[in-house]
């Protein structure tokens, strides 16, 4: 079938198609351009994300053990408290569309989720931030309430003290990242002196504590703060255009102008480095967008995540004081060789040692419960009565001896090297063995219990 052609009037032209954008001058730079337009507007997702969460894992998990940082069950309890932090962050990106989520681990550091937030309001964003550490801190306060082995307590110590840690308002963290979107990115200036300070903050905090990892991401937050003023002074005007958030929405002048705005953002012995670098040209790109597009959360919404964040900490406080004061999960330690048994709260740990270790000891129990140490001490002796003479009479002429009429004979208080009391308690076993309780600090809440249910048996068993 013929399609006839439209009739034209006479005298007037054709109509045009519109010009195309102009190329840039400089073919380097157009191809820059075509190469970052491509991935910004379809953007490679990350490939073979169960591999990189795996091999990430593997390299903390090395790291962790090389330091002696603690044991396996330690391990493993501090990977799932990261896990589940994490998970709340990547469950948060699915619910509110963001693109190429993935969670992966970071040796030395500990844990990320990242995606892209294309589209997604700032408010939202903000409940991102918060869905990472508020499940934690709730299990965590939940777990300090639960009379359990040992394990279980050490679980909701490390879930309240990682979310803790996590909520503080400084950057990288989540707490400064919530605090940056509720606040100070509504002005630009603010918004660098804050991440200015907390910078500062994070390196000189981990210099002081040695965490050097955390001391170096500070450091190159404070080094990035020029090219960060020249990003945001770019977004800002942008922001006039009304442009949409979204690359794809945008027509080839506007990406093109997008382009150029990033380019001047950059230092110029920046950019021989980064040409030929489509992908952290398109990244910088989107960069500078998001910041020309977004729109702050509305007060009211602003004021309610801060609400969020602020029950957060005081769950923080809550489940802690409820950790401190749980009570410990008892262990009856029978020692057959030594001779005896006693209630200790918490795991124990014996060993024999010679006549050259501590307190010139044949042998030692401990247990350790809330920064207070629980310790029994034996001696083989030729007669217990002999050896008990013999150490009170040592205890008595000790200069660090602390008189205190209340307590039963043989028991004792001395002040170490620090300042603090221990509490010390002589035992005769009439079995070939003399045995030291000690409790320091002298006042710790099972200290009596401790003492009165030591009990020497008649003989040692093989």
């Amino acid at each position: 079938m013929h399609v006839p052609e439209p009739m034209i009037p006479s005298g007037e032209s054709p109509p045009l198609e519109p010009a195309p954008p102009a190329a840039f001058a400089d073919p380097i730079e157009e191809a820059d351009f075509r190469a970052t337009q491509q991935l910004l507007l379809s953007p490679a997702p990350s490939r073979k994300k169960a591999t990189l969460l795996l091999i990430s894992l593997a390299a903390f998990a090395v790291f962790w053990l090389v330091q002696g940082s603690g044991s396996l069950a330690d391990l493993a309890i501090l990977v799932g408290v990261l896990i589940v932090h994490e998970l709340g962050h990547a469950a948060g990106m699915r619910a509110f569309g963001y693109q190429d989520v993935r969670v992966f681990f970071i040796p030395l550091f500990g844990a990320a989720a990242a995606g892209r937030p294309r589209g997604v309001s700032r408010g939202k964003q903000a409940i991102v931030l918060l869905l990472g550490p508020l499940p934690g801190i709730i299990a965590g306060c939940v777990l300090a309430r639960v009379d359990g082995p040992p394990w279980l307590h050490t679980t909701a110590i490390l879930l309240l003290y990682v979310n803790a840690l996590n909520l503080l308002p400084v950057e990288p963290l989540d707490g400064g990242q919530l605090f940056q979107v509720l606040a100070f990115s509504r002005n630009r200036h603010l918004e660098l002196v804050f991440r200015g300070v907390t910078a500062a903050v994070v390196v000189v905090a981990s210099l002081y504590f040695r965490f050097w990892v955390l001391a170096a991401v500070g450091y190159l937050l404070l080094v990035g703060l020029p090219h960060t003023a020249r990003l945001l002074a770019g977004a800002a005007k942008l922001r006039p255009l009304g442009w949409p958030d979204d690359p794809a929405a945008l027509d080839e002048a506007q990406q093109r102008t997008l382009f150029r705005a990033a380019w001047d953002s950059l230092p110029d012995n920046w950019r021989a480095r980064w040409r030929g670098k489509a992908r952290a040209q398109a990244d910088m790109m989107e960069q500078m967008l998001t910041r020309a597009t977004e729109r702050p959360p509305s007060v009211l919404a602003s004021l309610g995540v801060f609400a969020l964040w602020l029950a957060g900490a005081a769950l923080v406080v809550s489940g802690s004081i409820a950790a401190v004061n749980s009570p410990p999960h008892w262990r009856h330690h029978d020692n057959p060789a030594a001779a005896f048994s006693i209630d200790l709260p918490g795991p124990v740990q014996a060993h024999a040692e010679s006549r050259t270790g501590p307190g010139g000891a044949d042998g030692i129990a401990t247990a350790t419960w809330h920064g207070a140490r629980y310790d029994v001490l034996w001696f083989v002796v030729a007669s217990s009565t002999d050896w008990l003479q013999a150490t009170r009479r040592r205890m008595v002429g000790r200069e660090d001896l602390v008189r205190d009429a209340m307590l039963p004979d043989d028991e004792y208080l001395l002040r170490d090297p620090s300042g603090k009391n221990l509490h010390t308690k002589l035992v005769s076993g009439n079995n070939g063995f003399g045995y030291i309780l000690i409790v320091t600090p002298a006042d710790a809440p099972y200290a009596r219990r401790v003492l009165n249910s030591f009990e020497a048996h008649a003989n040692p068993r093989p």
